[in-house]
């Protein structure tokens, strides 16, 4: 394994994808956080291995390699997304109690696109096909097309 070169284009693909439902279910938990004065760090921490436990189930279900999905373009790229991109600041929206679809409206006006928006629906069909389940991932879909509680994203914990 190299780091930075990788043939595996499915993984790379699969990973891209699924580490942005991913950061907006943590961007969800830090937006319940905030009026509590805390950070929930070890349901953050839990909750994003269940996550990188999924993408990595779910792309190597798919054709893609185990290393791909633990390596920069899953487990690199999925902790930079989380602590802070795009697709965090809308989910810490939601979770704050901002409606998704209002969120949404928000992240465009200031011409910031949201990948996993899109994303979410698109791994819950792949997942379905392949008879995956995805707690973490199907919750996120829950919240964001449902009009499930974000609190529902914790219950991927249990």
């Amino acid at each position: 394994y190299q780091i930075g070169y990788t043939d595996d284009v499915i993984g790379v693909e699969l990973a891209s994808m699924i580490k942005n439902v991913a950061a907006i279910g943590i961007g969800i938990l830090d937006g319940l956080a905030r009026p509590l004065g805390t950070e929930f760090k070890n349901a953050k921490g839990s909750l994003f291995t269940k996550a990188m436990h999924e993408l990595a189930e779910l792309v190597t279900q798919l054709g893609g390699r185990g290393e791909t999905a633990l390596g920069l373009a899953g487990l690199g790229d999925a902790l930079a997304t989380a602590l802070g991109g795009r697709n965090a600041i809308y989910g810490a929206m939601v979770g704050a109690g901002v409606a998704p679809e209002e969120a949404m409206a928000d992240m465009a006006a200031r011409r910031l696109t949201v990948e996993g928006y899109a994303s979410a629906r698109e791994v819950d069909r792949l997942a379905a096909a392949k008879g995956i389940v995805l707690p973490f991932h199907l919750a996120v879909c829950r919240v964001l097309f449902e009009g499930a509680e974000p609190r529902t994203v914790l219950e991927a914990l249990r």
